[in-house]
């Protein structure tokens, strides 16, 4: 399909995309709380086998992720493993 129009090739794909969506909800859905699922034991599963270099401590509630100079750090666990 050839469009003329910049904006009406963005407005076809728009409402397409919109309708593409609504069909396929509860699969996306699905694959993105499977994903969710698959990152909180990741993290469980590293956490298990840190502890703090300080105090020795081991439990994963306790475990904290820092860095001393920000510019180091490269992603947050609290941003990639969503709390339900």
């Amino acid at each position: 399909m050839a469009f003329k129009d910049d904006e009406e090739r963005r407005v076809y794909f728009r409402e397409y995309n919109k309708g593409w969506y609504q069909r396929h909800k509860e699969r996306l859905l699905e694959k993105r709380r499977q994903h969710d699922e698959e990152l909180r034991i990741w993290l469980r599963q590293y956490k298990s086998k840190l502890r703090c270099v300080i105090c020795g401590e081991n439990h994963p509630a306790c475990l904290q992720f820092h860095h001393r100079d920000r510019s180091e750090k490269s992603f947050s666990v609290a941003d990639i493993v969503p709390v339900e």
